[in-house]
This record gives structure tokens, C-alpha cells and sequence, in this order.
């Protein structure tokens, strides 16, 4: 739109219009890079998290394998792993 050929007055508003609608998709661009930024982040935590998780098993499943070669019985085993009997019997089986 051609805003000189507006009165004076309208061409202010026209402009000040048009500076809010900058205003706002800038700040929609903000939010949104906000929320993608929060999203990778509590990604990157989760992932963490998982992989902690994921070693904590598989340290205890070692030390399970250690003491099934040096005879220890599987009882005591279960114990001291927190495995379940059935993860050791197959961990014996493999």
C-alpha cells in the first residue's frame, strides 16, 4: 500500500501498525526459538539420564558375569547385583 498518499495522521498509525506487527512476529520468533531451545535441552537431560541409567545395568550385569566365572553362588549374586535370578541364569546360560 502506498502509504504517502495517506493524510498525515493516518500514515502515522500505518507506521506504528506496522511496527507492532514487527514488534510481535519478532517476539513470536523469540518464544518459538525459546521453546525449541527448552525442548532440546530437557532432551539432552533425558539422554543423560538414559545413558546413567543404561551403565548403572550394564556395571552390575559385569560384576554378575565376574562372580558367575569365580563360582559365587547365584543367590548371593542376586544380592549383591540386584539382578534377578532370571538375569543371571541367563547371563550363566550365554
Amino acid at each position: 500500500m502506498a502509504s504517502r498518499y495517506l493524510p498525515e495522521e493516518e500514515q502515522k498509525k500505518y507506521k506504528r501498525h506496522l511496527e507492532n506487527l514487527r514488534y510481535a512476529a519478532s517476539m513470536t520468533e523469540t518464544m518459538k526459538f525459546e521453546a525449541e531451545e527448552k525442548i532440546r535441552e530437557e532432551g539432552r537431560k533425558e539422554g543423560i539420564k538414559e545413558g546413567m541409567e543404561k551403565g548403572k545395568i550394564e556395571g552390575k550385569i559385569e560384576v554378575a558375569k565376574n562372580l558367575l566365572k569365580t563360582g559365587i553362588d547365584i543367590e548371593i549374586i542376586v544380592k549383591s547385583t540386584g539382578l534377578t535370578k532370571e538375569e543371571i541364569e541367563d547371563l550363566k546360560n550365554e
